[in-house]
């Protein structure tokens, strides 16, 4: 658009792009504008301009962009722009400034030595997903694809994945430092809200014509057993090189149908082992004595006995690392290695003997089994 024409002249100018949209079209611009979606074809066209003409007259040129965008785009929402690193505040007195011709109250200072300036992220999606132990995000290396509700059977979309000279050396050189494919369903509530990782039923993703092969549906009726993909093994780790992600989908016209947010991201992986090892909770063997002991006080219980079984409720082998969860009123003990072996594959965090939900945070290791382990031969 030239930069010479007024906001009311750029507005005006898309309304006949306006009229050629189709109502899933118009219906998606009024979704992503926070505009009703009822209502005929004119009718849509209508809201979408008094809606753009509100924003020519408060003189908002980055709404009308945006808008633009849409109307041109079948109701996509524009890319992320990368964000510029943001200047430090550095002091006057590193500035160039030739201390010779200076008179001697007017002389420069020592140069300090500032720390390089951090480089900021290229891109910034709009929401975040539920942190797990088992990956840190470090940063999103391509903008955010949004698959579409379209009345296609089949639609493809695709993105690129351009890594910098650092981004590529990391990942040559370390091996916890993966890319990884996450994927959630709308509604995302926002940017402080936490979304739980879902790619569509029917999709297909390939990265620079290799087929992306992982679990995309995790389990059934579980919101949030789903992990992300793993495509690192298919990324060429050279700088600037165009990494292409094609992502193949279908999400028909069905109440039931929405629209998906698709994020790569660069993150560093934790290993099972090295996550089992980090629990730092302990439940003493004078805290497990002592909770015993308050249960057989109970005048309604008796109890004579009590039989501590070391074998792992999952996986059925002897338990290597007793553990369970803080918020748990039960002394049975799972294999800390197979338990997070198990939410690795699914996360569903649940305990495997009294199904409470529970976190890598509220685990501790019970001393007195791992005690009991020392003088069993079992």
């Amino acid at each position: 658009m030239a930069s010479g024409q007024s906001l009311q002249q750029q507005a005006h100018a898309l309304h006949p792009r306006l009229k050629t949209l189709i109502n899933n079209d118009l219906k998606e611009i009024c979704r992503s504008e926070e505009l009703p979606v009822s209502g005929v074809k004119a009718a849509l066209q209508e809201r979408i301009i008094a809606h753009l003409d509100r924003y020519v007259q408060r003189g908002d040129a980055a709404a009308v962009s945006r808008i633009r965008y849409r109307i041109h785009n079948h109701g996509r929402t524009p890319p992320a722009t990368p964000l510029q690193p943001p200047l430090p505040d550095y002091p006057d007195s590193v500035s160039p400034v030739n201390s010779v011709n200076m008179p001697n109250h007017h002389r420069q200072a020592p140069v300090m030595n500032l720390p390089p300036r951090p480089r900021a992220p290229m891109y910034q999606p709009r929401f975040q997903f539920k942190e797990s132990p088992f990956y840190e995000i470090q940063e999103a290396l391509a903008p955010t694809l949004e698959l579409q509700v379209l009345p296609n059977n089949r639609t493809s979309t695709q993105t690129t994945i351009s890594l910098t000279q650092d981004l590529a050396a990391r990942l040559k050189s370390d091996n916890s430092m993966r890319v990884m494919l996450f994927s959630a369903a709308d509604p995302v509530l926002g940017p402080y809200a936490a979304a739980d990782i879902a790619f569509p039923h029917q999709l297909e993703v390939r990265l620079n014509g290799d087929e992306v092969k992982s679990n995309f549906k995790g389990l059934k009726n579980k919101p949030g057993s789903t992990r992300p993909a793993d495509v690192t093994e298919l990324v060429r780790k050279i700088a600037s090189y165009p990494n292409n992600l094609q992502v193949t989908y279908a999400l028909t016209q069905k109440a039931s149908a929405r629209k998906f947010h698709m994020v790569i991201y660069l993150v560093r992986k934790h290993s099972v082992s090295e996550l089992a090892q980090r629990i730092g909770m302990v439940f003493t063997k004078e805290r497990v004595m002592g909770e015993m002991i308050t249960r057989a006080q109970d005048p309604d219980i008796v109890i004579e006995s009590q039989v501590v079984s070391l074998r792992d409720p999952v996986a059925g082998i002897r338990i290597q690392m007793p553990c369970r969860s803080t918020i748990c009123s039960h002394n049975e003990c799972f294999d800390a290695t197979s338990f997070l072996q198990l939410q690795e594959q699914a996360p569903t965090w649940t305990c495997p003997i009294c199904s409470k939900s529970v976190s890598y945070e509220a685990l501790a290791v019970d001393r007195l089994v791992f005690l009991l382990m020392k003088v069993t031969t079992y």
